[in-house]
């Protein structure tokens, strides 16, 4: 019986790689047979009693070996075929997401796909390598860089030549973007884009400007990002060392960077970041807030990693930092920006790593993402000099504030939680909703496979129809129905999915992840006030879960909204806006 069941999982496992053919079929076929086959591993109906982690040893670990092997290879094919509608379609995304001229090339030096910026500045026929490049000597060096890209080296550098009449010294970044199966190395994928690194005195005067720099600290950090030693800053600049010593630390101080190293990967981004305006007709903004009174724009951090994020409101208004859902949930309905405005609120949402255009942390166990997060977060707030912020987590992002309020409670002043308190029971496992049970199950049992079904649950979204999968995974409540029967509603979170899943399923596997930590014990250390909005109808976080917590943690208040789901703070935003 074990055998059978165990092979309907892998038919079921492979027919996921053929989204979104039979998708709603799949959602039931696979959650029956993952129960049955716990049931059956584990001796009986334990995935609706104890439920069992697979490190159990009533585990046969042979069978999950066994089923991993299988998850891989599906996945490898769902590399192969993508989840946007071509290859076309998602190779040029990709490229247009980038902030500096940049081409996708294959492995026999075909170019693929061109954004605008590489367009006006190069060849815009091109159709290889060579003409996008021009230069002989510089092809062979991106070659050799190519040829040296794998698990260790994840991007490569190469010096390009200077651009002396605009003072510019430039750098072609190159990185592998699409890996396929060992048999089949014509399927790679390379992402180049050209990073220009000028440090004229418009530039100078800019960063000296950002960061209250005095000019001897804004020359040294200039100098520093040249690739001076300090001993050659002292001698150019005719002081002692101790003095250069000196304002380096006032300077890392001032920029919020750890090192050196980290000073210069600032520098060098802040560079870019002022030339590329200059090179482009339009503002680089996310597709997500097309149409709407909202901006993005992107933030490097001081390890050198991308973070976008969204503002909303007023301008100049009392800072909200809003930690969205997963992956959807950054972005307001209009009228709620106007709302926001009115009332001097200004509300921004950072997406957390691997969502959106942020750069993704690999390998991070969900204790130390929630905690990278939460560091993430303050040299964000550092940047936008903004001193505190209430905070306002939607959902999946109320653990997420939970965490950055402990970490750095003197800069959080109250803490807002929409539909969703971080706590967790294991016994709460068993009533989840179908979709979302058969997600944590996964992520429990045969973690792998989580990344296959969500992979295709964004081929669905993509090619199909998103509307009708958040249809379904809701079906259950006549609460959240009407919610997505807004066409705003329904398209702020299609757009959530699509945009904020770019890169693939692992970060919404580990975002799912962090939400079955319990943080009560931390909460109850917090000194700030904590208030929950719960919908009364919702059906996916209950609102006995949010009971629950307040039981825990004492002094949090607990709002109740009848006629809400899971989806208010898309319904009834005006209780979330009135509340902040």
């Amino acid at each position: 019986m074990l055998d059978e069941t165990k092979h309907r999982l892998i038919s079921t496992i492979y027919a996921a790689t053929l989204s979104p053919q039979g998708f709603n079929e799949l959602f039931v076929d696979l959650g029956g047979q993952l129960s049955r086959l716990v049931a059956e591993i584990t001796g009986g109906n334990s995935v609706e009693k104890r439920l069992p982690h697979s490190s159990d040893p009533v585990f046969d670990q042979s069978v999950i070996a066994d089923l991993a092997e299988h998850v891989r290879k599906a996945h490898a094919i769902q590399a192969r075929i993508g989840h946007f509608d071509d290859g076309g379609q998602k190779t040029q995304f990709i490229v247009d997401c980038v902030p500096n001229p940049a081409i996708i090339f294959d492995q026999s030096e075909r170019v693929v796909a061109t954004n605008a910026l590489a367009k006006a500045q190069g060849a815009p026929g091109a159709s290889t390598l060579i003409g996008v490049i021009g230069s002989a000597d510089e092809l062979a060096k991106i070659r050799k860089a190519v040829a040296g890209l794998g698990k260790k080296n994840e991007f490569a550098s190469v010096p390009l030549m200077n651009d002396p009449d605009r003072g510019l010294n430039s750098c072609a970044l190159i990185k592998k973007i699409q890996h396929a199966s060992r048999s089949d190395r014509r399927a790679d994928l390379f992402l180049l884009t050209i990073a220009h690194f000028g440090f004229d005195e418009r530039i100078r005067a800019n960063f000296r400007t950002t960061y209250d720099l005095t000019d001897a600290e804004a020359t040294v950090a200039v100098l520093l990002a040249g690739g001076c030693k300090p001993e050659d800053i002292a001698r150019k600049r005719s002081v002692s060392l101790e003095t250069v010593r000196t304002q380096i630390k006032s300077v890392k101080h001032k920029t919020n960077v750890r090192d050196l190293p980290h000073l210069v990967r600032l520098m060098c981004g802040y560079s870019a970041g002022i030339l590329v305006p200059n090179l482009l007709a339009e503002p680089d903004q996310s597709a997500l807030v097309s149409g709407l009174s909202a901006s993005s724009a992107m933030f490097t951090l001081g390890d050198g990693r991308r973070l976008e994020y969204i503002v909303q409101g007023a301008p100049a208004g009392r800072p909200v930092l809003l930690l969205h859902n997963l992956p959807y949930g950054l972005v307001l309905p209009e009228a709620a920006i106007a709302e926001a405005t009115r009332h001097g609120l200004k509300i921004i949402a950072p997406f957390r790593p691997g969502h959106g255009r942020s750069d993704p942390l690999p390998g991070v166990a969900r204790e130390e993402l929630l905690s990278q997060v939460a560091r993430d977060l303050d040299e964000l707030l550092a940047r936008l000099a903004v001193p505190s912020v209430k905070l306002l987590g939607n959902i999946g992002g109320s653990s997420y504030a939970i965490r950055f309020a402990s970490m750095f409670p003197h800069k959080v002043s109250e803490i807002v939680m929409v539909s969703r308190a971080p706590i967790w029971r294991a016994e709460w496992l068993a009533g989840l909703p179908p979709r979302q049970k058969l997600i944590s199950m996964l992520l429990r049992y045969l973690p792998m496979m989580a990344n296959v079904l969500v992979w295709a649950i964004l081929s669905y979204v993509n090619r199909q129809d998103g509307g009708d999968f958040l249809r379904r995974s809701v079906e259950d409540s006549e609460a959240d129905l009407r919610a997505l029967d807004d066409p705003e509603t329904l398209r702020l979170m299609v757009d959530g999915i699509r945009f904020g899943l770019t890169q693939g399923p692992e970060a919404f596997c580990r975002d799912w992840e962090a939400m079955e930590i319990d943080m009560t014990g931390e909460a109850r250390a917090l000194p700030h006030k904590m208030h929950i909005i719960q919908g009364a109808q919702d059906r996916i976080t209950r609102p006995e879960f949010s009971t629950a917590f307040v039981e825990e943690v004492p002094g949090v208040t607990l709002e109740t909204v009848e006629g809400a789901g899971n989806l208010l703070f898309y319904s009834h935003w005006r209780r979330v806006i009135d509340r902040l």
